[in-house]
């Protein structure tokens, strides 16, 4: 009587191990184009979504996403605004540089820090 009921419990999950979805780490790091000077606090969103994370005192990041494709948006105030776009089915590491922006250029004024001021909160 227990190897039936142990029998039907394992087929019972079988379909709950078929969905379950494979998690993959995005890491890189974080740097200015020019300098090469490592960016900290720099945001780093998943189009759509309300996934994300920032980069630390030393330009490093880490994300956890399932396979899937995904538009990946690094931002930073004063610094241009740069989308890429992954097919995630493997851990991978991904560097960014981030282009200083220039007065006229209105990315990465006003459009980032989000992330940064939950995180940090509103005093810097």
């Amino acid at each position: 009587m227990m190897k039936k009921h142990t029998l039907i419990v394992f087929i019972l999950f079988i379909p709950f191990l078929m969905l379950a979805q494979k998690t993959y780490t995005i890491k890189g790091v974080v740097t200015e184009l020019e300098t090469g000077k490592k960016l900290k606090n720099v945001d780093l969103v998943v189009e759509n979504s309300t996934t994300g994370t920032i980069s630390d005192q030393n330009g490093n990041y880490l994300l956890h996403l399932a396979e899937g494709e995904y538009e990946l948006i690094y931002s930073m105030e004063k610094y241009k605004k740069k989308t890429i776009t992954v097919i995630l089915n493997s851990n991978t590491d991904i560097d960014i540089e981030l282009e200083k922006a220039t007065d006229g250029h209105k990315d990465g004024k006003g459009d980032s820090g989000l992330l940064s001021f939950l995180f940090r909160g509103s005093k810097e």
